[in-house]
């Protein structure tokens, strides 16, 4: 995926603004639910983590213990999903929303979100020593790339926040503290704010399978094809596209969870 520039601002922030609110997109931003050894709204991707007081001790927040330690968590939309919810005709139901009835399963793919914020606000409260070259990690549409990356340049438990510009395109976003180095990192607050302060935005054209696109210059893949009401970056756009005995067909799956895409599978 295409690396973008990004507007970084530093700025003081008052401890008033720390508490997470209806705009904040990190669930658990002070690291307080614990499910046994490990956080439960959080992904341990590598490493180990302990629960330890902060500035007050028991005000407890999360110590990145060993090297490396990656914490991770997926906010955000995808752009389409299976329609959960119970309703006499569905195949109608479906229509009604624009959706894609699948009759074989009597469901119904439906476009979740159409727009996204497009500036964000990281606010931290932490005490990272240099050494421990603990990074922010952002990686646009939980592809597994990492997109951009920001030094957590924090200590003293003084809080710090800076803007980052997103893309417009609705989908998933991973947000990654990753400890790179040795030395003391522990972090009582990291919260993901919405903004409207940010003013460059940025364009990122190499969109994963799954999220919505007008043309294929905006895909990794190159190609942008109809699911039903949309348009999402596929594999394919007609069964011309495929191989002998396969078909262009709309699939749903966990390796690719922005949303609904097109591929070439064998015929049923």
């Amino acid at each position: 995926m295409t690396r973008a520039h990004h507007l970084i601002v530093p700025v003081a922030l008052a401890a008033s603004l720390l508490v997470a609110g209806c705009d904040e997109e990190i669930e658990d931003p002070s690291f307080q639910a614990w499910c046994g050894d490990t956080l439960c709204a959080w992904d341990l991707e590598a490493g180990r983590i302990a629960r330890v007081g902060t500035w007050h001790p028991s005000d407890y927040g999360v110590d990145l213990v060993e090297t490396p330690t990656i914490l991770s968590q997926v906010t955000g939309s995808p752009t389409s999903e299976l329609l959960d919810a119970e309703v006499l005709d569905v195949e109608r139901y479906c229509g009604d929303l624009g959706g894609l009835y699948l009759p074989d399963t009597n469901d119904c793919i439906r476009q979740v979100s159409t727009s996204a914020s497009s500036c964000m606000r990281f606010e931290v409260t932490a005490d990272v020593e240099d050494t421990a070259q603990v990074m922010i990690e952002v990686d646009y549409g939980a592809d597994g790339s990492v997109d951009h990356m920001q030094p957590m340049v924090a200590s003293d438990w003084e809080p710090v926040s800076f803007l980052t510009s997103l893309p417009t395109w609705p989908g998933l976003v991973r947000y990654r503290i990753h400890k790179r180095g040795t030395g003391r990192a522990v972090i009582a607050h990291f919260g993901v704010r919405l903004a409207t302060d940010c003013v460059d935005p940025v364009t990122v054209d190499e969109r994963p399978l799954g999220v919505a696109c007008e043309t294929g210059a905006q895909c990794a893949g190159g190609v942008c094809a109809t699911i039903a009401s949309w348009q999402a970056c596929s594999e394919c756009t007609n069964d011309l596209g495929c191989g002998a005995g396969e078909t262009c067909q709309v699939v749903l799956e966990e390796a690719h969870p922005n949303g609904a895409y097109r591929t070439c599978r064998t015929a049923p």
